[in-house]
């Protein structure tokens, strides 16, 4: 299972619907992130910044102690790995569903218009593997469900 997270708050609910699907089958669930803000220095109006190396590596950095702490707070026993990788989100989440060889993709949608979200739909469009879309709401549901289960 491929689980794909953009950070925002309701990434945990993802985790924690996508993490509760695995723990039935005891599979191997990979969390991964896209930074899509390293682009390249001559595609930014202020390129200096970029220019340091050491601030480059800084946002996926960032990124990878996030996902660290959305994992952490979740206790299961399913065995799970994490990617932090750059670039277009759909194109990256494809990528690595391909190479890890995944079952399902699990992805959120946020609380907007489209039904099924921009990321998600993308995904979709060019996928062959079984899609699950957390929406938001249903998220938020199963996060309140886990806690009172837990207490």
């Amino acid at each position: 299972m491929l689980i794909a997270v953009d950070l925002s708050p309701g990434s945990e609910s993802v985790v924690t619907s996508g993490i509760a699907l695995a723990a039935d089958e005891a599979a191997q669930v990979t969390l991964m992130h896209s930074v899509t803000e390293l682009a390249s220095a001559s595609a930014l109006q202020a390129p200096a910044r970029w220019m340091v190396p050491e601030y480059r590596t800084h946002i996926p950095d960032a990124a990878q102690r996030k996902l660290e702490g959305l994992v952490s707070a979740i206790a299961t026993d399913v065995s799970r790995q994490m990617r932090i990788v750059t670039g277009p989100v759909a194109q990256r989440i494809l990528e690595q569903s391909a190479e890890l060889n995944v079952d399902l993709i699990v992805v959120g949608k946020s609380r907007g218009l489209q039904p099924l979200g921009s990321t998600a739909l993308r995904v979709l469009r060019k996928n062959d593997r079984a899609l699950l879309v957390v929406p938001a709401a249903a998220a938020d549901r199963t996060a309140e469900t886990e806690r009172l289960h837990a207490a």
